[in-house]
């Protein structure tokens, strides 16, 4: 599968036509294009109930993108249908990588 997304807006239904198990790569052309995808990807997997696990080293901003895209963070959180974790200590145990 391949699509393109445009500088302009999020392509929803190809966003939506990401199914599980699949793998996608997705090159911003900005922070606010990767946001707004971030965005529309976790609205679709909290609507088909799954679980939602973002990798961030951007912190609490990208909880504020994600609650200004309209997202209740945190609800999704507290029911662990959404994990926002630190991507620089993600892997980390006791100072070591543990994938």
């Amino acid at each position: 599968m391949s699509f393109f997304l445009h500088e302009d807006k999020v392509n929803r239904k190809s966003l939506r036509s990401i199914d599980l198990h699949d793998h996608v790569a997705i090159v911003y052309e900005s922070q606010r294009m990767k946001v707004e995808v971030l965005a529309e990807l976790c609205r679709i997997g909290l609507e088909r109930n799954e679980r939602c696990l973002l990798t961030t080293v951007e912190g609490k901003d990208l909880e504020t993108h994600l609650r200004n895209a309209g997202l209740d963070v945190d609800s999704a959180s507290s029911r662990g249908a959404l994990v926002i974790e630190d991507g620089n200590t993600m892997f980390l145990q006791e100072g070591r990588f543990d994938a």
